[in-house]
């Protein structure tokens, strides 16, 4: 699991904490050099039985010498994109169209979220977005430069802005556009334009929550195990 919400200024150190093989990227605050040609490059990644299952291949991007990392039984959809300093934990499922940018900033996404299609995470420079484990982040969602606690429920089309902290267990509706620092206690129901606490999530609300949850856990292996390609000829 992630750890939880670190005070003011220690992000980084959470962030190398909780993913080591990153230490080397946070050991100082000095902003990243500028962006050069020779500095931005496709890597072609064939996907083996404990990721894709070898059903296809994905792009992805390595960014003035960070590489993404993917983490065992996550299934990243080929039409995703996936840029420089990005770590995906276990048994995650990103869907076509997501980008997860780690140019400027670093994404750490936790075991067993799931980003669906056309949402969009990137941080500013020197900063970082930050899903803990089994965060639920709805269709076209844009989650920038923000923390996100254990099971966040974030609703289609909303936006949770820079330098905001949701708190674990939250659902915030469809449509909400969170103001920039939010600071959101655990099991609150946000709505609205900007985002205002509606009420505490019940048990309920929790149940669903965790329903869809559970169904886009499920979704790896059965993608793993049954999904390909076809051309339209055989349509």
């Amino acid at each position: 699991m992630i750890g939880a919400r670190p005070a003011p200024g220690i992000l980084a150190l959470v962030l190398v904490a909780s993913f080591p093989e990153c230490r080397h990227q946070h050991k100082n605050s000095s902003p990243r050099p500028p962006q050069a040609a020779h500095a931005f490059r496709e890597e072609t990644v064939l996907w083996n039985e404990t990721l894709n299952g070898g059903y296809d291949k994905m792009p992805v991007y390595e960014f003035e010498g960070n590489r993404p990392t993917v983490g065992a039984g996550s299934f990243v959809h080929a039409e995703a994109v996936i840029i420089g300093d990005v770590v995906i934990g276990e048994g995650c499922y990103i869907a076509a169209g997501a980008v997860l940018r780690g140019d400027w900033g670093s994404i750490r996404i936790g075991n067993g979220c799931n980003i669906q299609e056309n949402c969009v995470l990137h941080a500013g420079p020197d900063a970082a977005v930050l899903l803990e484990d089994e965060c639920h982040i709805g269709h076209g969602a844009i989650i920038h430069q923000a923390h996100l606690g254990k099971h966040v429920l974030v609703g289609m089309g909303a936006i949770v802005q820079d330098r905001s902290y949701i708190g674990e267990g939250c659902i915030i509706g469809a449509g909400c556009v969170m103001r920039m620092d939010s600071d959101i206690p655990p099991r609150k129901i946000v709505v609205g334009v900007p985002g205002e606490i509606f009420s505490d999530v019940s048990e309920k609300h929790e149940a669903r929550a965790w329903y869809g949850t559970r169904q886009y856990q499920a979704l790896p292996a059965r993608y793993r195990a049954a999904f390909k390609e076809i051309k339209l000829e055989e349509i």
